[in-house]
C-alpha cells in the first residue's frame, strides 16, 4: 500500500519506462492510470481513453430513469469479461449521430417526442406511436442486422440463437410502430430493442471476426473494416485476453498490481473516466427493484438484465403485444371433445311433454349501434345456450364496456352525457384494458367506473352514502391505473373529443356517425381481446409459447402482421367482418387454423381438412356454410369458457374517413370462382 500511495502522490513514475517510438505489444500500455480505490493500474493497448473500472467487486444492478442500466450496463460502458458471454466486448460503442448511416442510428438514438414519438391528438390524447421517419429507420436497421446473419457463414447454434432473439425484435418493433402507446412505455420498449439489436450484432462480430482470430483462421472474417474498430471493449485481469483482442482491434483495458510496474511500459498518463459523469444514474421510479447484486464478472449479472426486460414488457410470444393474460379461470370447465358444432334444441322446464324449446343469444339492436356482421349474426341464432351451458358459470365481466351501455339509456341527453363520460377517461380506459394486467369488469361496474372518474369531488370530503361511494370508485381508478403501468398522469379532457372536434350531439347527420366510429372501436378492440383470451384458455400446452400459434391468432385480422391492439376506423367491414364472401375467407380460414390448434375437436380437423381444401378450394356455397360452422363454433366455445355470449363484429353503415389503406389481397378476386387456401 506504500507503494501505491508514492504513485498517488507522484503518477510520473508510472511512465519511467515510457518509450513511444517503439512498436507497443500486448503487454505495454499506450496509456495508464493509477485506480484511486486498488493498489493496481490500468493499461491499454489499443484504446484511447480509460475506464474507471467498477469500485468493488460487488456490483448493484437497477433500471435507471432514462430505463437503461447506468455504469452496469454493457452497451453503455465497458466491463469487467465474462467468460461465459464473450460477446459483449464486440457491443459498438455510442457514436454521434452525425457519424452514423440511417441503418444503424436507431440503436443508439435517446428517444424524443415529436420527433420520435408522436402523439395522436384526433382520437387518443397522451398516446402516440413511431414517427413516420423513425419508424423506416427501424425498419431500415432491422433489414442490415438480418442481412449481416443471412449472408454470414455462422454454424447453426448461432442462427438459432439469432432466430429467437430475432422473433422479439420484430414484435417489440411492430409495438413501436404501430401500437398506440405512452411516452415512457415507447421508451422501455425502444431501450430493449436497441439492447437485443446490439447484442446480436455482438454476437455476429465476435463469430465472424474474434472467433476465427482465437484459432488462427482467417477465412471467416468478413469485409468489413469499420466494424470492429468501434467495439466497446472489456476490462480484464487476463493477459491472454489482451493479446486476442488487441490482434483484431478491440479495446482492450488490463488491470495488473502495482508490484509489477517494474516491468511495464506505459509511454502516456490518461485521466480515468467514470461512468458515473457519462451514463443516467437516477434509478427508475417505475422500476427500482435491484435486479442484481454481486460479482461483476459474473454472467448471472447479464442474465438477471434480460429478465428484468421480459417482466417490465410483458410477454413477446404473440404478435399481438397485449397478452390480455388475466383472464384465465382455471376452474372453469373446458369444453367437451364431443361438443356439437351445431347445437340441437333442449327441452325447457315447465313445458309440456312434447315442446321442445331453444333458448338464443340475443344482442340488442339500436340506432345508435353499429349492426352486427351478419354472417356473424346468423351464427349466433344458431346456438342454443342450453348446450354450451357451463356448469359453474362466472361472473359477467368484460375488457371494455359493452356498447349498449353508451345508447340503451332511453333518452338521447343521457346518452350523449354517457359518451361525453366515455370519450374523457376513453385513454385511461383503454390503456388499462391493453395493459400486460388488462381489469376486466361488470357492466354496472364499468357504468360506476366511468360515472366515478369524470365526477369532481368537492375538497370537503363527502360523507354520504352517494359520497363514499364515488370516492372508493376513485381509488379503484388510481389502483388500477397504477397495476396496468400505463403512465397515465395525463388530466382527463374537458369535453369528448372525437375526429378532432366535441361531441355534442347524437341527433344531428354528424354526431350519428361519430356515435357509430367511437361504439364500433370499442367493441372491436373487445372483440380482439376476447378472441385472443379463449385461444389461450384452449390452446394446447404445447403451442402456446410456440411462434405458430400466435402468428395464426394475427393473422384473423387485417394487417396480420400488427399488433392486434391496433384497431383503425378503416379496418370496419374487413377481415371477419367484411360482406364479401371472398375478402372474408382469408381471414375465417385463418380462424379455422386456429382452432386447429385447441385443445377440443375442430369442425375441421386438420391436416386432411387442408389438404382437401388445399385441392379443391371453396365455391360461395361452400364457404358461406363453411363459415358459419367456424363462428357458430367459436361463439358456443365462447360462452362454455365464459359463461356469456362474446361479442360480435360490427360494420359500419358508412364508409368512415381515414387514412388507413388496406393491402393489395383485399377484393383481387379475378375470374376464379373459387378460393383456394394458400398452405
Amino acid at each position: 500500500m506504500g507503494y501505491h500511495a508514492d504513485l498517488l502522490a507522484n503518477p510520473e513514475l508510472l511512465i519511467a519506462r515510457s518509450s513511444p517510438s517503439e512498436p507497443i505489444t500486448a503487454l505495454d500500455g499506450r496509456y495508464g492510470a493509477i485506480l484511486p480505490h486498488a493498489p493496481a493500474i490500468i493499461t491499454t493497448p489499443n484504446a484511447s481513453w480509460l475506464p474507471l473500472p467498477p469500485r468493488a467487486a460487488t456490483q448493484i444492478v437497477q433500471r435507471r430513469a432514462d430505463f437503461r442500466y447506468g455504469p452496469e450496463d454493457p452497451i453503455l460502458f465497458p466491463q469487467m469479461a465474462v467468460y461465459e458471454a464473450p460477446h459483449l466486448p464486440c457491443i459498438l460503442r455510442v457514436r454521434p449521430i452525425s457519424d452514423l448511416g440511417s441503418e444503424l442510428d436507431s440503436l443508439w438514438v435517446d428517444p424524443m417526442p415529436v420527433i420520435d414519438w408522436v402523439e395522436d391528438l384526433t382520437f387518443r390524447r397522451g398516446f402516440g406511436r413511431a414517427s413516420t421517419i423513425f419508424s423506416s429507420r427501424l425498419v431500415s436497421g432491422f433489414a442490415y442486422l438480418r442481412n449481416c446473419f443471412e449472408t454470414g457463414s455462422l454454424n447453426a447454434g448461432i442462427m438459432a440463437i439469432y432466430n429467437t432473439e430475432a422473433a422479439k425484435l420484430s414484435l417489440i418493433s411492430a409495438n413501436l410502430r404501430f401500437l398506440h402507446q405512452p411516452f415512457g412505455r415507447f421508451s422501455l420498449l425502444l431501450r430493449d430493442y436497441q439492447r437485443t439489436a446490439l447484442e446480436l450484432l455482438a454476437i455476429y462480430a465476435y463469430h465472424t471476426i474474434v472467433e476465427p482470430a482465437r484459432y488462427g483462421i482467417t477465412s471467416l472474417l468478413t469485409e468489413k473494416p469499420d466494424l470492429h474498430d468501434d467495439f466497446m471493449g472489456c476490462i480484464t485481469y487476463d493477459l491472454a485476453l489482451v493479446n486476442l483482442y488487441m490482434r483484431v482491434g478491440v479495446p482492450v483495458w488490463l488491470i495488473r498490481s502495482t508490484e509489477d510496474l517494474g516491468s511495464v511500459r506505459v509511454d502516456e498518463l490518461r485521466t480515468l473516466m467514470d461512468p458515473r459523469y457519462s451514463t443516467v444514474t437516477a434509478i427508475c421510479p417505475q422500476f427500482p427493484d435491484v435486479l442484481w447484486e454481486g460479482d461483476a464478472s459474473s454472467n448471472e449479472k447479464y442474465a438477471s438484465l434480460r429478465r428484468a426486460a421480459e417482466r417490465s414488457q410483458g410477454n413477446f410470444r404473440s404478435p399481438m403485444t397485449m397478452p390480455f393474460f388475466a383472464v384465465a379461470r382455471p376452474t372453469i370447465p373446458l369444453p367437451s371433445a364431443s361438443t356439437s358444432t351445431r347445437p340441437t334444441a333442449s327441452r325447457a322446464k315447465g313445458k309440456g311433454k312434447g315442446n321442445t324449446v331453444t333458448k338464443k343469444l340475443v344482442y340488442p339492436v339500436h340506432a345508435l349501434l353499429p349492426p352486427i356482421s351478419p354472417a356473424w349474426l346468423a351464427a349466433a341464432e344458431s346456438i342454443d345456450e342450453e348446450s354450451y351451458a357451463c356448469s359453474e358459470k362466472p361472473a359477467e365481466q368484460y375488457f371494455l364496456p359493452q356498447p349498449q351501455m353508451f345508447t340503451n339509456v332511453g333518452q338521447p341527453a343521457k346518452s350523449l352525457e354517457m359518451l361525453q363520460k366515455w370519450l374523457r377517461i376513453r385513454p385511461v380506459a383503454i390503456g388499462v384494458a391493453q395493459s400486460n394486467s388488462p381489469h376486466v369488469m361488470s357492466h354496472q361496474a364499468w357504468r360506476e367506473w366511468i360515472n366515478a372518474c369524470v365526477v369532481r369531488l368537492p375538497d370537503v370530503k363527502d360523507m354520504s352514502r352517494h359520497g363514499w361511494r364515488h370516492q372508493a370508485w376513485k381509488e379503484e381508478v388510481d389502483k388500477l391505473v397504477t397495476a396496468a403501468e400505463t403512465e397515465m398522469t395525463v388530466e382527463l379532457l374537458e369535453v369528448g373529443m372525437w375526429n378532432g372536434r366535441p361531441l355534442t350531439s347524437t341527433t344531428t347527420e354528424n354526431g350519428k356517425r361519430d356515435v357509430l366510429e367511437i361504439v364500433w372501436e370499442a367493441n372491436e378492440l373487445a372483440f380482439r381481446m376476447e378472441l385472443a383470451s379463449l385461444c389461450l384458455h384452449l390452446c394446447r400446452p404445447e403451442h402456446v409459447d410456440s411462434r405458430k400459434f400466435m402468428q395464426a391468432v394475427s393473422l384473423c385480422f387485417p394487417l396480420g402482421d400488427a399488433p392486434l391492439g391496433l384497431v383503425d376506423l378503416g379496418q370496419a367491414n374487413q377481415g371477419l367482418a367484411d360482406p364479401d364472401w371472398w375478402s372474408r375467407a382469408r381471414f375465417v380460414y385463418a380462424l379455422k387454423k386456429v382452432m386447429d390448434l385447441w385443445r377440443i375437436s375442430s369442425p375441421y380437423p386438420a391436416p386432411d381438412s387442408d389438404v382437401q381444401f388445399g385441392k379443391t378450394g371453396f365455391t360461395r356455397e361452400e364457404m358461406e356454410a363453411f363459415t358459419a360452422t367456424i363462428f357458430a363454433h367459436y361463439i358456443g366455445n365462447f360462452f362454455q369458457v365464459f359463461g356469456r355470449p362474446p361479442r360480435l363484429p360490427m360494420n359500419l353503415p358508412f364508409e368512415p374517413q381515414t387514412s388507413w389503406v388496406p393491402p393489395v389481397y383485399f377484393n383481387q378476386r379475378g375470374k376464379a370462382d373459387r378460393w383456394v387456401p394458400r398452405l
